[in-house]
């Protein structure tokens, strides 16, 4: 797992199926709006426990370095972006991001993107590959459950950036370019001050300019008194 480094693996196979690598068993209850198959034995406690809605885990492994989580989407179906045909599997591409800590221990989230060829000849498009902000932007370092996760840590904790890459298992400047623009849109807001009548400010003696006043310590007796 690199410290802040996008890795795509390409899998050809577009059929195949997988099994969770824990909590095996009885699934807990059914998924209303999944359109997976049951043959696939989800586990629905797996599921939940990931937090990513229309996601299912594949798989978790714990390597040295941080806990990775294979997760793929449940969307069996896809539109092309540019004439809405629906289009034909054309593979995957395994991108890796870094997700939000688990139990103070780094994650990794690897998500088997499923890859679409469009057959429409006088589409522009030719192939596309899902995607889904909830788990991450376009080619990011950063999941967006671990962007959430440090701004609050910022905001709330008191925490600091280079805290925050040391408990992300990553780099200063990595969760630095991440974070940087939602604060500046956050700041660019102005709606962050609605409701608000009164702003408090705490009072904080500040020093003249100018070289520091010492204060002299005479060592007599009668200071000692």
């Amino acid at each position: 797992v690199g410290r802040g480094l996008r890795v795509e693996v390409e899998v050809l196979d577009d059929e195949r199926t997988s099994t969770p690598a824990i909590f095996k068993g009885p699934r807990a209850a059914c998924h209303p709006t999944c359109c997976c198959s049951v043959s696939l034995d989800r586990c629905d406690r797996c599921d939940l426990l990931v937090g990513l809605e229309g996601f299912h885990l594949m798989s978790v492994a714990r390597t040295p370095q941080a806990l990775v989580l294979d997760i793929e989407s449940c969307d069996c179906l896809a539109g092309c972006p540019g004439c809405g045909v629906i289009a034909q599997g054309h593979g995957r591409v395994v991108v890796e991001v870094i997700d939000a800590p688990w139990a103070g221990v780094p994650a990794r989230i690897r998500w088997f993107k499923r890859r679409w060829i469009c057959r429409e000849h006088t589409c522009q498009i030719a192939t596309f590959t899902e995607q889904n902000h909830s788990v991450c932007a376009p080619r990011p370092c950063l999941g967006t459950r671990a962007i959430r996760w440090a701004i609050r840590q910022l905001r709330f904790e008191g925490a600091t950036i280079a805290g925050l890459a040391r408990q992300l298992a990553t780099t200063w400047n990595t969760v630095w370019s991440h974070i940087k623009p939602r604060l500046q849109t956050a700041s660019n807001n102005p709606a962050r001050f609605a409701g608000v009548r009164v702003l408090g400010v705490d009072e904080r003696r500040v020093a003249p300019p100018g070289p520091t006043p010492t204060r002299a310590h005479v060592n007599s007796p009668a200071s000692r008194t």
